[in-house]
């Protein structure tokens, strides 16, 4: 993007086809980190609402948001920068000292991701075990590393939960 064709501010949703908004944002912020983001979500999450703030979003919008407070929003960030919603406040407030139960991570490895995809096919981890070459005690650990990186509880959560943020693809 040349400064002539550089947007003033990116609204992005979370659900994005393709290319998820958190990946989206992530490129747009090492491309461009001085570029107003805001991002708009269904999910009122607070690993998800951490971890976009963590990204450098300028501010985050639930999509029920009346539409005179994205206006709002909007302006806020275009003037000073940051647009802070008591829920985001209220999220930041809460993972002062590093609470565990706030954090959720995303940078998955290339084994993770791939684990992933076993698990949203239906793979058992003997099957998986088996087409990875790896001992069923392996899948296991990277199972549960999963299931903790995301702050999920179960494989029907961690896949509802990976689909929402981007991390799969309907396709994939």
């Amino acid at each position: 993007m040349n400064s002539n064709d550089s947007p003033d501010i990116v609204l992005l949703d979370v659900s994005m086809p393709i290319m998820g908004g958190i990946e989206t944002a992530k490129k747009l912020k090492q491309a461009h980190p001085g570029l107003p983001i805001i991002m708009i979500s269904q999910f009122d999450q607070n690993s998800l609402i951490l971890h976009v703030i963590q990204l450098g979003v300028n501010g985050y919008l639930l999509k029920s948001t009346k539409p005179e407070s994205v206006v709002d929003a909007i302006e806020i960030v275009m003037r000073s920068g940051k647009y802070i919603t008591p829920r985001m406040k209220e999220v930041l407030e809460n993972s002062i000292g590093n609470n565990p139960h706030m954090t959720v991570r995303f940078d998955l490895s290339n084994r993770d991701k791939e684990i992933l995809d076993f698990l949203r096919q239906g793979k058992s981890t003997k099957e998986i075990a088996l087409q990875m070459h790896l001992t069923e005690t392996s899948i296991e650990s990277y199972r549960k590393d999963l299931l903790s990186k995301t702050r999920t509880r179960n494989v029907a959560e961690l896949i509802s939960f990976a689909h929402r943020v981007g991390l799969l693809s309907l396709t994939s």
